[in-house]
């Protein structure tokens, strides 16, 4: 999904380099920070899914012994998803009207899932325990007859989330146009949640829900002329904006994930839009603002995946050359770990971080990028899972 800024103001365009190589060269060029120390607990458990995936999304678990994985299978095999039993990952095979590949996933119970797919269709689907059916999203909604002349308005999902409770909300957003809807689920269908978003030209890119009390929405605006990130907060009676805290000389923030915890505790991670740089996380304890907390100078994460460690920190997870990279925060206090090494891999990057409930094991999801493989430019790309027991 797009995290960064994009809108008719901005327009980038790239020539002369194509394919992952081009895209690595930035990175792989730049030279490496300090080394984190190795990992002692995050293992390689990528073989427990039982098949070759092209790719793989975020889990969510409800349990120890219940968890689902969206995957992305490869072409013209069947659809499937991925269901944890607390020992290993079994298919669940899904019906015919699923009409993509890959996508996001939130999870209530087992009778309320939400799955939108993000490989062309762009649509969503519920299962309610019995049956999966198809539940509309309004892609194409009505605007000024100028907007859509040039080239149409087409909403796409930025952001899922849901509680446990059965509450779901999803953002949407057209960043060309300026223009964005956020939906909650209301028990049948999605319809359009009433949000305080600022003005001028706000674009929801996240939502993050515990609870039909305790639910964020988070994005970016254009006041004077040049972007702002926001976040709203609603606790059940009423929205409160509650302020980021601005960066030295002004640059272009993002916030790139939002956690909430408890009704008096959650985080998000900050950076900026384009290159990462003043990469702060940021912790909320109830009250009107964030607090701030910069990444060390030895690590570059530009847009981690972040999650609660259910022990009042969080983990962080990004990339690394040969193996992932792990930044751990608890107590004001930093902590930086390498995941497995990786032999052939230019570039292991983490998408996806999720705790099991009720222990302190974590799972990470992502991609691996490798040389030699039979593509024009000779890189290729493969699926991973760890784990931290």
């Amino acid at each position: 999904m797009t995290t960064s800024p994009v809108s008719r103001r901005t327009v980038l365009t790239a020539t002369g380099a194509t394919g992952v190589a081009a895209s690595l060269s930035p990175l792989l060029s730049t030279p490496a920070n300090a080394a984190p120390a190795p990992s002692s607990g995050w293992r390689d458990v990528t073989a427990s899914l039982g098949a070759d995936f092209a790719a793989v999304g975020t889990p969510v678990f409800l349990g120890p012994h219940e968890g689902w994985l969206p995957v992305t299978v490869p072409e013209h095999a069947k659809f499937v998803m991925l269901r944890w039993n607390g020992r290993r990952w079994t298919p669940w095979a899904l019906p015919e009207v699923i009409q993509s590949n890959g996508g996001a996933l939130a999870v209530s119970s087992r009778r309320k899932i939400w799955y939108i797919t993000l490989g062309g269709h762009n649509t969503s689907y519920f299962y309610d325990g019995t049956e999966w059916r198809a539940a509309e999203l309004p892609l194409t909604p009505p605007v000024a007859a100028e907007k859509v002349a040039a080239i149409p308005v087409w909403f796409s999902p930025e952001s899922l989330s849901a509680g446990r409770d059965g509450t779901a909300w999803v953002a949407l957003a057209d960043a060309y146009h300026d223009m964005t809807a956020v939906m909650h689920w209301d028990g049948s269908a999605w319809v359009v949640a009433k949000v305080p978003l600022p003005l001028p030209y706000p674009i929801a890119t996240r939502v993050a829900v515990r609870s039909h009390r305790d639910i964020w929405v988070a994005g970016h605006f254009h006041p004077a002329g040049h972007d702002q990130p926001f976040t709203l907060h609603w606790d059940g009676h009423s929205w409160t904006d509650v302020v980021i805290p601005p960066v030295e000389g002004g640059a272009v923030q993002v916030i790139r994930s939002v956690v909430p915890v408890s009704k008096n505790l959650a985080w998000a991670f900050r950076s900026n839009a384009a290159v990462g740089q003043h990469q702060t996380l940021l912790r909320w304890r109830g009250g009107k603002s964030w607090e701030e907390f910069l990444l060390p100078e030895a690590i570059n994460f530009t847009g981690p995946a972040l999650v609660e460690d259910g022990q009042g920190g969080v983990w962080l997870g990004d990339a690394g050359r040969g193996s992932t990279q792990y930044a751990h925060f608890r107590d004001g206090a930093w902590k930086l770990m390498k995941g497995p090494a990786r032999a052939d891999v230019e570039l292991a990057f983490v998408t996806g971080l999720a705790r099991v409930p009720g222990t302190r094991t974590i799972f990470a999801t992502g991609s691996l990028t490798y040389r030699g493989a039979p593509t024009p430019d000779g890189y290729g790309s493969k699926p991973f899972v760890e784990r931290l027991h």
